[in-house]
This record gives C-alpha cells, structure tokens and sequence, in this order.
C-alpha cells in the first residue's frame, strides 16, 4: 500500500498505484470531457519547463525534473535569452533616433 502522504491520484480498482500509460489515459478523458482536448502530456511538460525556466531554475534541475539532457531541456524548453546587454540596448536605441538625412 501507498506510504502516507504518497497516494496515487488515480487508483487502480485495488487503491494500488496505475501504470503510467493509464494515467495519461484518464487525463486525456478528463480533460476532453470538460472541452480541453487539445491538453496533452507534451502541454503540460511545455508548460512546467516554461515555468522552471521563469523561476532561474538551473539548467540541469530542469532537465531532470522533464527527464531529458541538458541539451534537449535548453534546445525545447527555455526561452531565449539577451547574450549581450550592451547589443540589446544599442539595437533598441536604433528605433529610439531621428533618421539621418
């Protein structure tokens, strides 16, 4: 039986643990039943990525955390960052100026 504190979310008909294909299963019913079918596992691990990401987590604990390398976790799911202050602010300037004439 499930330690306290650690008990599934969706039981099988014994109160055991689901198996993980059946979980996903469950979800997907749910979520089209209330009209959000469009809601799919790669949803939800965009969205905790995104939300790691936001929160200045390390790369490495995002990727642990969505069970993927360093590389794919960078590549997929963190958002692009300015790699040179100085660059950013002389190109924003550039639209702040009068034309030459």
């Amino acid at each position: 039986m499930a330690r306290r504190g650690f008990e599934p979310l969706f039981q099988a008909w014994n109160g055991e643990w689901l198996d993980p294909s059946d979980v996903i299963h469950r979800i997907q019913e749910a979520f089209a039943e209330v009209g959000y079918r469009w809601v799919t596992s790669h949803v939800f691990g965009k969205t905790v990525g995104l939300v790691l990401d936001e929160a200045d987590l390390p790369l490495s604990a995002i990727a642990d955390q969505l069970g993927h390398t360093q590389k794919v976790a960078d590549k997929h799911y963190r958002k692009r960052r300015v790699a040179n202050d100085a660059s950013a602010e002389a190109l924003e300037r550039m639209f702040d100026e009068e034309p030459a004439r």
